[in-house]
């Protein structure tokens, strides 16, 4: 399968998660609009994702991907288990530990959510963390489908696991009950079809020879820090939201999720595809034509998104029982998040292309640079702009990633693909 229809298959089946996942938070607003409780199912829904792509996440797959691709299917098969058995163990113990500490955890996630709403949602914390091993094991599958060339049960994830978080949220259970045990199931289902999915087996694990070398484990150090920094940015530009008020933590996901919708296709697409593609064949021309496709989707998204931000929450969030006040700054927050929608795009792109081609040192070098500007900004835009302006710096903070990786694609792979992305070669 080429790599544009590959990408069209994924794409489909992205969207088809991304679009559950926003059935699951416009069931959300029209529960609880924005308030502590809605707070506290966003930090439950959310958990176990943020933890595992900050200690894990996409440098899993980026750093796997290629290398199963050049190993024979049985090797792939105990590659993915020496992978598999210690990250399951290592992240089970990661929960029970955050599991002691939930009340700080909660304190940490969500300032602003306290008192006795604060305590009722610590029993869920420790029952919605049950999920984060689960959530680890299932990164190793997916990429082991991808590796495979099979696309299409790695992305489908998103969506078994939002399906089941969507029924738990529509039975009796309290809302923060009902989403805590949703992401278990959810998390489960997701793990066991693409497991099976992958025919992992867990034979001969352990005999030679022993596929995790120093080579491997370099390579996931560099795209670690980059996919960590990435991940990192959104929950702290959450937390200092929620210093605004309680329910701006909210304004802030239920803004990111209109964003995030064409965002999730348009880049999970491309960049799950064109990782395999890139490590067989490293082609400035496939570098180029997806720069291109990427800007000139994310400008069509952008633009009318833009300005028709305010009408567009309005009609997405029509259930939930937000106050004018609450409804002007959503609408707000959503133009400030579509019009930085091109260089979370190119930073997402970039990220794919130095990763296949094994070049970590220019994502490590802007995950720093990131980091430290949202740090540096966030105290400041809430000063000055409250939840409008924590959303200004967060997208700023992607114009400064997107500009320091062109450079360093200028300077690591030529200009080719820049002429080839701008239509100025016939190969285009």
């Amino acid at each position: 399968m080429g790599l544009w229809r590959s990408g069209s298959q994924v794409a489909g089946l992205l969207l088809l998660g991304r679009l559950t996942g926003f059935g699951r938070e416009w069931l959300l607003s029209a529960r609880a609009g924005a308030s502590g409780s809605s707070d506290l199912a966003i930090v439950l829904l959310t958990l176990p994702d943020l933890l595992v792509n900050l200690l894990l996440g996409g440098g899993l797959g980026a750093t796997l991907v290629p290398v199963l691709q050049q190993l024979a299917p049985g090797q792939r098969q105990r590659l993915a288990t020496q992978v598999a058995l210690p990250i399951g163990v290592a992240f089970a113990l990661l929960a029970l530990v955050l599991g002691l500490g939930a009340p700080q955890l909660l304190a940490l996630m969500a300032p602003g959510v306290a008192g006795a709403e604060r305590t009722a949602g610590q029993g869920p914390l420790v029952v919605a963390l049950v999920a984060v091993p689960l959530t680890a094991l299932a990164g190793v599958t997916t990429a082991l489908l991808n590796a495979g060339g099979r696309f299409g049960l790695g992305a489908c994830g998103t969506a078994l696991f939002n399906l089941l978080v969507i029924a738990a949220m529509t039975s009796q259970l309290p809302l923060v009950w009902a989403v805590a045990w949703g992401v278990i199931a959810g998390a489960l289902l997701r793990l066991l079809v693409q497991a099976l999915g992958a025919g992992w087996r867990l034979r001969n694990t352990w005999r030679a020879p022993w596929l995790v070398d120093r080579s491997l484990l370099r390579r996931f150090g560099g795209n670690f820090g980059f996919v960590t920094a990435l991940v990192l940015l959104p929950p702290i530009a959450r937390a200092w939201a929620s210093s605004v008020d309680a329910g701006a933590l909210s304004l802030f996901n239920y803004a990111s999720k209109l964003v995030e919708l064409p965002l999730g296709v348009l880049m999970g697409a491309l960049s799950t595809v064109l990782l395999p593609h890139l490590a067989i064949n490293p082609s400035p021309a496939a570098v180029g034509r997806a720069l291109r496709l990427s800007s000139l989707a994310a400008v069509a998204i952008s633009v009318p998104a833009l300005v028709w931000a305010s009408p567009l929450a309005r009609i997405v969030y029509f259930r939930a029982d937000f106050s004018a006040p609450q409804l002007q700054q959503l609408g707000q927050a959503t133009a400030w998040a579509f019009a930085f929608l091109l260089p979370q795009t190119l930073v997402l792109l970039y990220g794919t292309v130095f990763a296949a081609l094994g070049r970590t040192r220019p994502l490590v070098l802007t995950a720093v640079v990131m980091l430290a500007a949202l740090l540096t900004a966030a105290p400041l835009a809430v000063r000055l702009g409250g939840l409008s302006g924590v959303m200004a710096a967060y997208g700023l903070v992607y114009v400064v990633g997107a500009l320091l990786l062109s450079w360093l694609a200028w300077r690591n792979l030529g200009a080719e693909p820049f002429r080839l992305a701008m239509g100025l070669d016939g190969a285009a």
